[in-house]
This record gives C-alpha cells, structure tokens and sequence, in this order.
C-alpha cells in the first residue's frame, strides 16, 4: 500500500502542486472585474397638495331706520261734525314724493285754550269710515270732544315708520252737544239799533245775534268826518231793550252831527272780526234811535 505525505503531493507526471498555484495566478490575471453595480434610489417626490380656502364674505347692507318725518298739515280748520260731540277737522290734501304720498295716518289734538294740547283722535288712510281722502282738501271726523268753547286744535301727520310731523295748530270754538266748530274771527256783528243812553254821555250800540265765542266788542266813531277814533266802551251785556241780542255801551258825548259808528268782535283768542259801520244822523233826544 502507498501512503501520501500530508501537504506534500505530486501530480501524474510528476510535477509538484506549485507549479498548478502559478498557473491558476496566471489564468486569474487573465479574468477582468465585474463592473461595479450602482443601484440609484430616487428621492422621494414630496407632493405638497395645497387647498385654497376662498372665504365667501356675505355683506348685509342694513338700511338706517327713518327717522325722517312727513310734512306738516296745511290750512287745518274746523268745521261742525254731522253730529253732537264731534267735529270735523280739514286740511290739505298732502303732496305726492315721487309719485307716491309718504303719509299713513294723523294725529288729532284738541285742548282748552291755553292748556296742553291732548291727543283725542288718530286716524289712518285705511279707514274710510274716520278720514275722506277724495278730494284736495282731506278731512277727518273727531269724537268724543274732551272740552267745549274757545279750544285749540292741532293735527299731525304720521309715515308708515310712525315718525310723526310737527302741527298745525289752529284756535277753533267748539260748543258742546251741538255740531258746531268754526275756525278763524268771529263774524261780523250785525248792529240793530244805536240807542241814546239814559246816562249822560252814553250810547247804546245793540248787535245781533250774540255770539257765544265773543268775549269783546270795540267801537269806534268818525264824527262829522274827522276820522274813526275809538271810543271807551263800559258795558257788555244783555240788551233789555231788545232780547236776547247784546249791548255794548260806549262813552259818547256828541250829537248834534252826523257820525258813522264802527264796531268789531274780539274772540277769546285775540281774533278780530270784520267791522260793520253804521251811519247816523244826529240824535236829538234820549232814547232816540238810528
């Protein structure tokens, strides 16, 4: 049997295992290396989505209240209700803004006179049956009437908004329980007779009818044309010769001349009426007359 020395060997023919090593030296020398393999990672694309928020902003315009009142009422005056404790107040009709009548309704106000004035009645366009719009001058029927005699009435305009105009205020005489109201003056007395008082250096000046809302007579004499002078008046009250109408007696002293007399009512609110003359021969006697 052969035995091999361990690490030490020989090929078949002979030659010894170095001489292979140099070989496989050779023949790897001969091999090229690999190409190096470079793998490339891409970054990460980052995708930054943005979202646009648009703020949709709803402005609400909010109108200013209306404070702006209506016109005044023009030309008020009173008139008799169609019945007892009433009366009828009329004005003009108001103007159109526009096309279009800004006013909604009015206020009434009625007091004595000279006291507050005190609001009695509203009326709107809406009612037919309390206000007449029919024609340029509108009117409204008032009740109950709180007073009675010289009063002061005022009427006011409103606007839907309930903006209420300044007044038109007027003096009026009212007589309770009767459909009476007038506006303005007194009218003009009606002189029925000038009378030579008794007493010395007095005349009687008899007017008609007597009129309640009266409080005050004036009267004034041009003597043999030298011109209307006024005279002192002393007495107002019931005639005694002829009832009911009212006599008015005045200082006068002179009647042997020709004298025409002038007379005027004063209201209670200072309203003087249109003057009603009378001319007269001299008046010889007591009692005689023109």
């Amino acid at each position: 049997m052969l035995l091999l020395a361990a690490g030490c060997g020989t090929s078949s023919d002979g030659s010894s295992d170095d001489a292979a090593t140099d070989d496989d030296a050779a023949a790897t020398d001969d091999i090229e290396p690999s190409p190096t393999s470079t793998t490339t990672t891409a970054a990460p694309t980052t995708s930054t989505t943005t979202t646009s928020t648009t703020s949709s902003t709803t402005t609400t315009t909010t109108e200013p209240p209306d404070t702006e009142p209506p016109a005044a009422p023009t030309n008020v005056s009173c008139i008799p209700g169609a019945g007892s404790g009433e009366l009828t107040v009329e004005w003009d009709a108001p103007a159109e803004i526009d096309g279009e009548i800004e006013v909604a309704g009015y206020w009434v106000y009625v007091a004595s006179i000279g006291s507050g004035l005190e609001r009695v009645e509203r009326v709107v366009l809406s009612d037919a049956e309390t206000i007449d719009t029919t024609s340029d001058r509108w009117s409204a029927t008032v009740y109950p009437i709180p007073v009675s005699g010289s009063i002061d009435v005022a009427v006011t305009a409103l606007d839907a908004a309930d903006n209420e105009s300044g007044w038109y205020p007027i003096d009026a005489y009212y007589l309770a329980g009767t459909p009476s109201c007038h506006t303005g003056p007194p009218t003009a007395p009606t002189v029925v007779g000038i009378y030579r008082a008794a007493g010395s250096g007095e005349i009687d000046v008899i007017v008609s009818p007597p009129a309640p809302d009266v409080v005050e007579y004036r009267i004034s004499a041009d003597i043999d044309g030298a011109g209307m002078a006024p005279l002192d008046v002393t007495i107002v009250g019931p005639s005694s010769i002829s009832p009911p109408n009212t006599r008015v007696t005045a200082t006068f002293t002179n009647w042997s001349v020709p004298v025409v007399y002038r007379v005027v009512a004063i209201d209670a609110h200072g309203h003087v009426s249109a003057p009603t003359d009378r001319s007269c021969p001299p008046i010889p006697g007591i009692s005689d007359s023109c």
